[in-house]
């Protein structure tokens, strides 16, 4: 079986996180398997420049599009996006005469790719819940292509049973029967540290600073508490700019102290700040699947989330819960319980080892690995 990966949108800088991340995992767990060289892949610049970092000798062919679209950069490159998409991609499938055409993320063109066999992976369906983080043209722009995509693609993988249901909630004209519910691989090496100094204790967190990411609640959460516990806060993640600056002048309005906000940092330098939390707070109001308290866990750190969306699904109920997402006090109220209780260490190998077996690289490419089979049979 050959197949061909698309990933030329999976990073928008040298950054790695989200939907890279994941294809990183996920090509680390096809190597493992021995199978990696069944893959031809096709990437953009900044891919290049990550791989060659993140995954030496690999092998990966730029796609080709004319220059004068990196200067057109509406959306993050929309319309070079669209290019290579339309044009790029269904001609490197065909050139590498590959049985599968993968798409690791929401393709704007899948229908172009047509009679492949094409394989997409749809992480989550935010613009549906949050439409008004996106202008009007954009969101409908991007529902169609979501429309499109996810009719188009001979078979659709979800991260978890809830963006499946999502997929048939918003979008009922697809068939059920062609989703695939494969979660995401978590990959950490508990022992790559690079040393980050930051004041002890503190509670983190680990997420992009966007808007569904609900961070504002954490920060009035810790509002009501920094004077009864000896915490910093650390806020560890890229950041939208218009989100961050509104966390940054809420923090100094208020006056709070103890709040450091790192901006993204390294693999290494983020297990650090795992590897020291003391605790591990998500505030998030909606996830495909929700990597990050699952890392954290893996550390051995005492995790509190939101039961919202996919969260209770990919971590199993195992971890501390708050409700509702945005009540601040009740998440105060959480913060202090959990960092009162010493953490039971049977419980937290329990835990961990939960994660390792169900998230493991290896045993998630496997079954991608069959997902593909399956994609093949389809007539």
């Amino acid at each position: 079986m050959r197949i061909a990966l698309n990933a030329t949108n999976i990073f928008r800088s040298e950054e790695v996180c989200g939907v890279g991340q994941y294809v990183i995992n996920l090509l680390n767990g096809f190597d493992q398997m021995g199978c990696l060289d069944c893959f031809r892949i096709i990437v953009n610049p900044e891919v290049r420049k990550v791989f060659e970092r993140e995954l030496p000798g690999l092998r990966a062919k730029n796609a080709p599009y004319p220059a004068f679209l990196d200067r057109l950069r509406w959306k993050d490159g929309f319309f070079r996006q669209l290019y290579i998409e339309r044009r790029s991609v269904p001609s490197f499938h065909r050139q590498e005469k590959a049985d599968i055409l993968f798409h690791p993320f929401m393709a704007q063109s899948v229908s172009v790719s047509k009679p492949s066999r094409t394989v997409v992976t749809a992480h989550d369906l935010f613009l549906r819940r949050f439409p008004d983080q996106l202008s009007k043209r954009y969101y409908h722009m991007l529902d169609h292509s979501y429309r499109m995509t996810l009719l188009g693609a001979t078979r659709i993988v979800t991260p978890s049973q809830f963006v499946k249901n999502d997929i048939l909630n918003y979008y009922p004209e697809v068939p059920g029967e062609k989703i695939t519910v494969i979660p995401n691989p978590v990959a950490i090496n508990l022992t790559e540290t690079t040393p980050y100094n930051l004041p002890t204790p503190y509670i983190l967190s680990v997420n992009a600073i966007r808007y569904h990411k609900n961070l504002i609640t954490l920060i009035k959460a810790f509002e009501r508490i920094y004077r009864l516990i000896d915490h910093s806060l650390v806020l560890a993640g890229p950041a939208i700019k218009s989100v961050s600056n509104g966390i940054a002048q809420y923090i100094e309005e208020k006056k709070i102290p103890k709040v450091f906000i790192t901006g993204y940092l390294s693999d290494t330098q983020r297990n650090t700040l795992y590897q020291n939390a003391a605790l591990f707070v998500s505030p998030s109001l909606c996830e495909g699947f929700g990597i990050t308290p699952i890392e954290a866990a893996l550390f051995g750190v005492p995790v509190i989330t939101t039961r919202e969306t996919s969260i209770p699904e990919a971590t199993q109920n195992l971890l501390h819960y708050y409700e509702p997402a945005t009540d601040d006090t009740r998440l105060s109220e959480k913060i202090l319980d959990v960092l009162q209780k010493e953490p039971d260490p049977d419980r937290m190998r329990s835990i961990q080892e939960t994660f390792r077996k169900a998230y493991s690289p290896q045993t998630i490419a496997r079954q991608y690995w069959d997902c593909f089979l399956k994609t093949l049979e389809v007539d």
